[in-house]
């Protein structure tokens, strides 16, 4: 024993009682006996009070018990638990879904169609290998924008409409056309444009229904592929387009001067009848009853445009 007394005598304080501490620790058995030598030394020595080994000390080396084991085991069984509840809500939330009444979940499996739409009430799909599509069943109403429109007679109106449209094939609307709803919009603008183009401006104004009815069954017929009914069209307004109007602000303030100065209509009348007295093909007939003078007028100021021309060359 005297060896290791020498031994314990040479070791720092700090590395001693951490050697203690581990190294009684960790060997078996795990308590050195009591009343060794060795043990009497450290602590004689020390003057530390005896080391007691905790049941389950959490260092390097140290060895669980059976209750620590049993601890850990119920800690991963909680977080396991909790994390399987975690996945169960998220596949939950992909698969069920609930339809209104008025919807229908057109269901792709696989890049497959599903023959029959599902809905309403609670549905379920398989997350990752179905994709879905909510088709809203109701009617729309949309307003078409205001559409200029040259009538047969050549005269510009601005129209304003409504159609009324619904779905009545889920299926059709999502396989035979990429947007159901843009579609049947840009339709009925130019199906609007269209039938009231080979109209006059006066049956365009008595003739609204009939109109309206003519262009609700050309939609009907050309949406139908796509599993969309139109219900109704309605003209709402019919108007003067800008230009027209500001062409008869003019020609009634000509009105207003002619009116005013009875010559200027009479030499207006008489540049109309010079130009048109350039074309040689051409026979002029007039009621006039100073005819004479007419002519005559008509015959100088021809003479004086030739005479003009003569000049130019």
């Amino acid at each position: 024993m005297p060896s290791a007394a020498r031994w314990v005598r040479a070791l720092d304080t700090r590395r001693l009682g951490s050697y203690l501490y581990l190294g009684v620790c960790d060997r078996r058995p795990p308590r050195p006996v009591e009343g060794s030598l060795f043990e009497d030394a450290c602590f004689r020595l020390l003057g530390f009070p005896k080391a007691v080994c905790p049941d389950n000390p959490f260092i390097r080396g140290a060895r669980l018990d059976g209750s620590g084991v049993a601890s850990m085991a119920g800690e991963e069984l909680i977080l396991a638990t909790v994390l399987a509840i975690i996945l169960v809500l998220v596949i939950l939330r992909a698969a069920v879904k609930v339809v209104r009444e008025y919807e229908r979940l057109v269901i792709f499996r696989l890049g497959r169609l599903l023959s029959q739409p599902k809905g309403p009430g609670l549905t379920v799909i398989i997350p990752i290998f179905d994709r879905r599509v909510l088709i809203d069943l109701r009617t729309v109403a949309f307003d078409v924008p205001r559409q200029r429109v040259v009538s047969r007679d050549n005269v510009s109106v601005e129209v304003d409409a409504v159609v009324y449209y619904r779905v009545y094939d889920p299926l059709k609307a999502v396989t035979e056309v990429q947007n159901y709803v843009m579609a049947t919009n840009l339709l009925a603008q130019t199906t609007l444009r269209d039938v009231l183009g080979q109209v006059e401006l006066d049956e365009l104004l008595s003739k609204r229904e009939e109109l309206s009815k003519r262009i609700q069954v050309l939609l009907d017929i050309s949406t139908e592929p796509w599993g969309i009914k139109v219900q109704a069209v309605t003209l709402r307004d019919v108007s003067m387009a800008e230009g027209e109007f500001q062409a008869a602000e003019k020609m009634r303030e000509a009105a207003m001067l002619y009116g005013s100065a009875p010559s200027a209509m009479r030499l207006r009348e008489l540049q109309t009848l010079t130009e048109i007295a350039r074309e040689k093909n051409m026979i002029v007939v007039t009621n006039t009853t100073a005819a004479g003078d007419i002519t005559g007028e008509v015959a100088s100021l021809t003479a004086a445009l030739a005479r003009k021309g003569d000049k130019k060359e």
